[in-house]
């Protein structure tokens, strides 16, 4: 290692050496970033739609010829958790695997029906495997909070 050291281009090969894997460590943990995000974004939106297709679904007719903004609220959570699983594609545990691997792990903290306003509010946790070097069995935690529009459709 010493006479590394002193050869300057033993030097320089070592320099390059760490330099290398400080750029993989580097542009690893980058895609390890943008993965969840990507997984984060893609939960997001899919929550917003399901919360949406879920009110437009519950909104009573009746109330809606009154233009007011009424919804069941039983009806709007039995539509919402039937698009996450039937659509979405996520199993009974709200599990998306895809070839055998768990991609996410999705937890539905809260489902707020606001009957008055025709909205829904659904708040989750998503948690997702890191797969960045040593950090095996370790997961991502994902907060996510939705709130539908108030679809106006009179």
């Amino acid at each position: 290692m010493k006479t590394l050291i002193k050869d300057k281009k033993g030097a320089m090969y070592i320099i390059v050496a760490f330099s290398c894997v400080f750029l993989i460590f580097v542009v690893m943990l980058i895609l390890e970033v943008l993965r969840v995000y990507d997984i984060r974004q893609h939960l997001h939106d899919e929550l917003y739609r399901a919360s949406n297709i879920a009110v437009k679904a519950a909104m009573l007719d009746s109330f809606m010829w009154d233009k007011q903004g009424r919804m069941d609220e039983v009806l709007a959570v039995n539509t919402f958790n039937d698009y996450m699983r039937n659509d979405l594609g996520l199993n009974a545990a709200f599990e998306m695997r895809k070839e055998g691997e768990t991609v996410y792990n999705l937890i539905i903290l809260d489902i707020r029906p606001d009957r008055n306003a025709a909205q829904l509010t659904v708040e989750a946790i998503a948690f997702a495997d890191m797969r960045f070097f040593g950090f095996v069995g370790q997961q991502w935690e994902i907060p996510i909070s939705v709130r539908s529009r108030n679809i106006p459709l009179f």
